[in-house]
């Protein structure tokens, strides 16, 4: 991988993170600390490790923007609902590991010495994590709630 596409990845993965960081900071301005740390602290550790193991950073990026796109949809759902259960972050938190465990299954295969096209890279990541989190969802569902 040349200098150029290894920038471009660092920076995507980078805006990735960012953006996840700033939506669950806008979702809980004006809240107190631990709710932003909460839902946001999952998230970070996650894609903390997968930089930690070697993943490229388009991975890393993939599966930042998976755990952005279900903390927006679970905080619409939670909007959504005529009088939200106070322990309902409960359910977020408890559902993360499952993207976790996608996250760093993908930080495994997708090392920094991985030949396929970034988007690809990516996208896969995003795919597994997502999957990761929605199995976990449906687990929770089936046997909890």
């Amino acid at each position: 991988m040349d200098n150029e596409s290894y920038r471009q990845e660092k920076l995507f993965a980078w805006g990735a993170v960012l953006a996840g960081f700033v939506f669950c900071f806008m979702i809980w301005a004006g809240s107190d600390l631990m709710n932003f740390v909460m839902t946001w602290g999952p998230q970070g550790v996650a894609v903390a490790i997968m930089g930690l193991l070697g993943a490229r950073a388009a991975a890393v990026g993939g599966a930042a923007l998976a755990f952005t796109g279900y903390t927006s949809l679970f905080h619409w759902w939670v909007q959504a609902q005529p009088s939200p259960d106070a322990l309902v972050w409960l359910l977020y938190v408890f559902t993360l590991p499952g993207g976790l465990l996608a996250g760093i299954w993908m930080a495994r295969r997708l090392s920094v010495l991985d030949t396929r096209p970034a988007r690809q890279a990516g996208l896969m990541a995003a795919l597994a994590v997502g999957a990761g989190i929605a199995t976990n969802h449906v687990l929770w569902h089936l046997t909890i709630l």
